[in-house]
């Protein structure tokens, strides 16, 4: 930054020496919680993502399963929730990955990885049989 004189009639023009100004972007903190970490297949699952910094993020967050992406969602205030009921038996490794709109946030250690066990769906039931 220079700032700039450029006088009057008793007065010279001068310019005065540059500074330096460095502005960091903003850190932010993604965390990431689920409706529930079993579930039978089929069963939807809500998964909410929440974006915390100083000054209200702005953006999307991806909801990635593994390295697929299986939705993106805007933020609303400073979170994003999104259902799915189409995953498979087994461990899903989701992730929430903030996008941020402004330029003046930074990503950087902002994704959140947790496992979650989807069960097979089937359930055994037995009855008892009474006899008289």
């Amino acid at each position: 930054v220079v700032a700039v004189y450029s006088g009057d009639g008793y007065n010279n023009p001068s310019t005065s020496v540059a500074v330096t100004e460095t502005v960091n972007k903003v850190v932010t903190k993604t965390s990431l919680v689920s409706s529930s970490t079993s579930v039978l297949t089929g069963q939807p699952v809500t998964f909410t993502a929440t974006v915390t910094s100083g000054n209200g993020p702005t953006g999307t967050i991806q909801f990635k399963d593994s390295t697929l992406v299986i939705g993106t969602v805007n933020l609303t205030g400073n979170f994003s929730t999104f259902t799915i009921s189409s995953l498979t038996k087994g461990v899903h490794k989701i992730t929430a990955v903030y996008g941020s709109s402004n330029a003046t946030y930074t990503t950087s250690g902002s994704n959140i990885t947790k496992n979650f066990v989807f069960d097979t769906g089937q359930r055994d039931t037995h009855y008892g049989l009474g006899y008289l």
